[in-house]
């Protein structure tokens, strides 16, 4: 079931997933510095390993953060392929915790995609 009112660790884990899809959809820019490379290529790993301690780490983040694994995964993807069609606008509005009600943490596109869900009996 969607939480519409997620508590603050679930916020917290949201926030560390949130980050990552920013690392991980950062643009390559000329004369950028090792340390982003990196950091962008981790992310990158971390969404799309599907074996081993950091894909077992990500999908205990994504359970933790309230975020069907598989669904974030598949999320991830998309937008590290079309960064184009993400907005790392509302990515931020949402990682600083700025949306006016917990209700627009699930507008987003790609939160609304990885949330996990499951229908009453």
């Amino acid at each position: 079931m969607r939480e519409d009112n997620p508590s603050d660790e679930a916020k917290l884990w949201r926030a560390v997933v949130y980050q990552a899809l920013l690392d991980a959809s950062k643009d390559v820019t000329p004369n950028e510095s090792r340390e982003s490379v990196n950091c962008r290529n981790s992310a990158r790993r971390w969404f799309t390993l599907v074996s081993g301690v950091t894909a077992a780490y990500f999908e205990d983040v994504c359970l933790l953060a309230g975020f069907a694994p598989e669904f974030m995964q598949q999320t991830a993807i998309r937008i590290i392929n079309n960064p184009s069609s993400f907005s790392r606008k509302r990515l931020n509005v949402l990682l600083r915790n700025e949306a006016p009600d917990e209700s627009l943490w699930y507008t987003e596109r790609f939160t609304v995609m990885a949330s996990t869900s499951t229908q009453d009996g």
